[in-house]
């Protein structure tokens, strides 16, 4: 005869396996609900409402709607499902047929605890082509591009929005680039986009999420590129924390890049 403790997790591992494979969401985040939060109790209308929210996400990141994306993560269903993923402690994960969506928790200073990727998976790791998504108050950010071993690995392209950028001009830094382990490595561009249109255009250069200092000007400002005008004149893109790894966002070796 098996005796199950009740510190026994596996019966409730193997039942949220088994709604996982099957890609049945409601009854995945209901066996979640049971076995894996520690103390809390969702209705299952709230639980409903997950699910409904995790459709609506995988919709939109399938068209790749990004407006409508941030939208969303701004509504009370996405902030309360952020705070069910939270209360798990560990990603909540639906794949099917090795393509899935899955809500991990991470630390970012603009955009929110919990980002979303959408895309290929082998097992539980993202593997294959994906998109990587965050969004809070105003700022947002997405990374599209090929994953690893669970980690953005290879070509990328980036966007980063900050409520504060905007108010000085700059609707959006657009990145291009390779990725090692999540961080940019070897020669990118970073576009800046202002808010009439008008794009800057910078090549920059990483050593494993490193830039690459052309050199520091009088006031301690570190110049990382440097582009020629119509007037013979140059502009200069400087950095004002050179040391900072630089990467996808949740993936750096600090919190968060800064704009």
């Amino acid at each position: 005869m098996l005796i199950l403790s009740p510190q026994d997790v596996r019966p409730g591992n193997h039942l949220i396996a088994i709604y996982k494979e099957l890609g049945d969401t409601e009854k995945y985040l209901e066996a979640l609900n049971l076995f894996a939060i520690d103390g809390t109790s969702r209705k299952p209308e709230q639980l409903k409402a997950y699910a409904d929210c995790i459709t609506q996400l995988k919709t939109l990141c399938a068209e790749e709607d990004y407006d409508s994306i941030f939208s969303l993560m701004q509504e009370s269903s996405f902030e309360e499902l952020e705070a069910f993923v939270l209360d798990t402690g560990n990603p909540v994960i639906i794949v099917h047929e090795g393509t899935g969506l899955g809500l991990y928790p991470v630390t970012t200073e603009l955009y929110g605890s919990c980002m979303v990727y959408y895309g290929q998976y082998s097992g539980e790791k993202r593997q294959g082509n994906g998109l990587w998504l965050g969004g809070d108050s105003g700022n947002n950010h997405y990374a599209k591009g090929e994953w690893m071993d669970d980690l953005p690995n290879g070509a990328f392209e980036a966007r980063y929005v900050s409520a504060q950028n905007v108010e000085a001009g700059v609707a959006a830094e657009l990145v291009t680039g390779s990725v090692v382990n999540g961080l940019w490595n070897g020669s990118a561009q970073w576009n800046f986009v202002e808010n009439d249109g008008e794009v800057w255009t910078y090549p920059v250069n990483f050593t494993n999420g490193k830039w690459v200092i052309l050199r520091y000007r009088d006031d301690g400002g570190a110049v990382v590129s440097e582009i020629s005008m119509e007037d013979g004149a140059a502009s200069e893109m400087v950095n004002a924390i050179p040391e900072r790894a630089v990467g996808i966002v949740g993936f750096t070796q600090s919190a968060e890049i800064e704009p």
